[in-house]
């Protein structure tokens, strides 16, 4: 509506003059530049806030990272002793006058390298000169954010980072737990001494409860002679494990300090067990393994691996006798992506029509790719929740190699994966230990620090940088409890 439709409506100039005041009220200078007008749009001043509003993720969220003891080394290769045996236990009985049985103590000399992250930014000479309404320095607030942004990839790679799947890549903690873990064990499967160890709990799809937690303290404690005294997970394991105790709270009208007074909800932030008490702790990035839509695209740009090609029977189910499907016999859905050090390939569906799996089956996955440039060194395997359909998203649930996958993985044939249901889809994992360094550290050659590149233009260009590693010296005195899902039981 116009002004001269206003002056028919309400008489005379009243029209103008309303559009006058309507249009005061929400024209900025920006938007009359050059024009002739006769009220106060041109003169009129922005409320602008000083205040930068944070939409993503803030320091406080950062627990794993923050809770690691860090160390200082003086090279990328740091070297460490691991005393694995007092002596033998033999002979402890004697006659008199004999002298005890001699026996020598074990040790074992271990090695880990620090591995290079950085993140880069860049703020134009001009964009410096300009005033921010926060009063930040504009470059200052850059290497602030692009240190934000460092410590969180950091963070979200600290658990379940591979080198085996990516030379660039540090070992995160779950590898140096498996690796652990099997040096304890002479020969035989690696994948069945892992997932069979008294320190690998395995929940099965159900929320967290005291019991798990007591195995896994009974477990540190008597089978690794180890403490524990601290349980990290997601924080959504915890949110299923009080929906256990929120119905049990009682309040009583009239008594004092009822209803009115009174705190609803639940909150644990410490379990009892019989071998002392257990602090709970959380961190929103462990653990990461975020669901996909079955044709979700690339995500490492032009250097993208290909996607890997079907093949005309790329699902299957075989029997197995070591199947984990037991409790788990459904119709499942699977996809695959190839990864490399710049990302993952587009997503590929190996079917749309949902495998039925039984008690006693495992699943048999098949395909193969055609290398780009970039070639893949990995492959992750996703799957469905059981008897979703086949759009549901679709949940990482292990990666192998790309020479496991030619040799074959966890039992299959030649250039095929088998499944055994060893993890299962839209679950998560914690872990029961006592956080000290004589347990891990993250290794550090050399401080997170910001490098100035070489001005060639009239941008400030900078990388920020990071040269460390988690390290487990300890991993058998870690229990990992996996398959942690929100069926309450």
């Amino acid at each position: 509506m116009n002004s001269d439709e206003l002056n028919q409506l309400f008489g005379s100039d009243n029209g103008s003059e309303l559009m006058k005041a309507i249009s005061a009220g929400d024209l900025t200078g920006l938007q009359t530049v050059n024009q002739n007008l006769p009220g106060i749009e041109n003169i009129k001043i922005q409320s602008l806030d000083a205040t930068m509003r944070l939409l993503e993720s803030d320091e406080r969220q950062i627990k794993l990272l923050n809770m690691l003891p860090k160390q200082s080394i003086a090279s990328n290769i740091h070297e460490y002793m691991q005393l694995v045996k007092y002596g033998t236990e033999n002979g402890l009985f004697m006659g008199e006058g004999e002298v005890p049985e001699y026996s020598d103590t074990s040790y074992k000399r271990k090695s880990i390298l620090a591995k290079y992250m950085g993140r880069s930014g860049q703020v134009t000479l001009q964009a410096t000169l300009a005033r921010r309404a926060d009063g930040k320095d504009p470059l200052a607030a850059e290497v602030e954010s692009k240190t934000a942004l460092l410590r969180r990839s950091i963070s979200r790679n600290l658990t379940n980072a591979n080198s085996a799947c990516n030379s660039l890549e540090f070992d995160g903690i779950w590898k140096q737990h498996f690796d652990g873990i099997n040096e304890i064990y002479t020969g035989g499967n690696t994948l069945d001494n892992y997932f069979n160890d008294p320190c690998v709990i395995d929940a099965r799809g159900k929320a967290l409860d005291d019991n798990l937690v007591q195995e896994a303290v009974q477990a540190v404690v008597t089978q690794r002679y180890g403490m524990v005294t601290t349980l990290l997970a997601p924080p959504v394991v915890y949110k299923d494990y009080v929906k256990r105790y929120q119905d049990q709270k009682r309040f009583i009208i009239g008594a004092p300090g009822a209803i009115s007074g009174a705190t609803t909800g639940q909150s644990v932030t410490n379990i009892q067990t019989q071998l002392g008490s257990v602090k709970l702790e959380s961190d929103i990035f462990m653990d990461e393994r975020l669901p996909k839509a079955y044709n979700a695209p690339a995500t490492g740009g032009s250097k993208s691996p290909s996607s890997i090609t079907v093949g005309t029977t790329p699902v299957a189910s075989k029997t197995d006798t070591k199947t984990r499907f037991k409790d788990s016999a459904g119709s499942y859905c699977y996809a695959v992506s190839a990864r490399n050090s710049s990302g993952e390939s587009a997503m590929v569906r190996l079917n749309s029509v949902a495998q039925a799996v039984s008690t006693t089956q495992s699943v048999e996955l098949s395909f193969t790719i055609t290398d780009n440039s970039y070639p893949a060194t990995s492959f992750v395997i996703y799957r469905t929740e059981k008897d979703a359909s086949a759009d549901s998203q679709y949940y990482p649930i292990f990666e192998v190699t790309a020479s496991e996958l030619a040799n074959g993985y966890d039992g299959a044939g030649a250039g095929k994966i088998w499944d055994r249901n060893r993890m299962i889809a839209n679950t998560h994992s914690a872990m029961a230990f006592e956080p000290s360094s004589n347990l891990w550290e993250y290794l550090q050659f050399g401080p997170t620090m910001k490098i100035d590149l070489a001005m060639t233009s009239l941008s400030h260009r900078f990388s920020v940088v990071n040269f460390g590693t988690p390290v487990i010296y300890m991993p058998g005195k870690v229990c990992r409890i996996i398959n942690i899902g929100s069926v309450i039981v």
